[in-house]
């Protein structure tokens, strides 16, 4: 028995107080080894979350009184040494956020900023759904509140590229809201966008609300290559 290593069993049998608390938890490895899980040792939000047959990680406390709560930390430190490999690891996208994603890595919540995932203006939302897996993910760092922030080994780069056959007025466009501001000249609200090719195009403030972060459909009304300008119009917000 090593207290160091976590392993793994199903729940055989969730044992309550007579305030519905869990009391203690019959874990049954694939030998049909029984172990306690009591209520003091379980992780935070298993408490809710916890039902039959799922499998849960657990350390030994003794021969038979098991930690799912200590299992956490061993855990988090073995995830963050494959995220400091060479090789990386990957994780499941949990939600989308307009900065980026928060993912889970067998378990583990991290999370990756938009500006770490492409080369260009790509969102992770714009690649990427709820439930899909995204590999090549390394260690950017660890913030001051302890929350684990991974990057790509090498940043997603759209197989759109952007030249002055398709910047033509008319055609569509995806992007990121990079910035709202007032223009002192005219008094007038706008948006700078964020669109593949690590352009920036210039819109009015849409009818409906936006606001930095969000990705949108935009319609290209006017390109000046010469002076590298590009103006368009908010079509829609991708939700």
């Amino acid at each position: 028995m090593n207290k160091n290593i976590v392993y793994k069993a199903l729940v055989k049998e969730i044992i309550r107080d007579n305030n519905e608390g869990i009391k203690k938890v019959i874990l049954e490895n694939l030998d049909g080894n029984k172990f306690i899980l009591p209520g003091s040792e379980i992780e935070g939000k298993m408490h809710w979350t916890l039902r039959e047959k799922q499998l849960v990680d657990f350390v030994h406390i003794n021969e038979s009184i098991v930690s799912s709560k200590k299992a956490m930390p061993i855990r988090r430190n073995i995830i963050i040494s494959q995220l400091k490999s060479e090789e990386g690891t990957s994780g499941i996208v949990k939600k989308i956020h307009s900065w980026g994603a928060t993912l889970s890595i067998k378990g583990v919540i991290c999370a990756i900023d938009n500006s770490d995932f492409s080369e260009d203006h790509t969102t992770v939302g714009c690649v990427y759904n709820v439930g899909d897996e995204i590999k090549g993910l390394i260690l950017n760092k660890i913030t001051g509140n302890q929350v684990i922030i991974v990057k790509f080994k090498e940043k997603y780069k759209s197989n759109l590229e952007l030249n002055q056959n398709f910047l033509k007025e008319g055609n569509l466009i995806y992007g990121v809201v990079k910035n709202i501001k007032k223009f002192e000249n005219t008094g007038t609200m706008g948006c700078f966008i964020g669109i593949p090719g690590d352009r920036d195009m210039l819109t009015r403030l849409p009818a409906f609300d936006v606001i930095e972060g969000d990705r949108v459909v935009c319609k290209i009304k006017k390109v000046n290559m010469k002076k590298e300008q590009i103006k368009g119009k908010i079509i829609k917000i991708i939700a």
